[in-house]
């Protein structure tokens, strides 16, 4: 099995529960969920989250024009 790829140096705190075939780059994650084939690369701190199968997390300075993508479920409560 391949290993997750970490090429530059991330805090990852207890738990987290991460697949072998996920990228988890300039990010702090902890008590979080990384399911296979998600990349994460945002300069940010993520906890108590569950990402998904495949799913892609940039920098959101890097994306134009500045704003918040949203998809969210039924009663979701998201804090910007």
């Amino acid at each position: 099995m391949k290993e997750p790829s970490r090429e530059t140096p991330q805090e990852t705190g207890p738990p987290l529960t991460s697949n072998r075939h996920d990228t988890i780059l300039n990010t702090e994650a902890e008590n979080s969920i990384v399911m296979n084939g998600a990349r994460i690369d945002c300069g940010k701190r993520i906890t108590d989250s569950l990402i998904g199968k495949n799913v892609e997390i940039v920098d959101s300075n890097l994306t134009v024009p500045k704003g918040h993508k949203l998809i969210l479920g039924d009663a979701s409560k998201v804090a910007l």
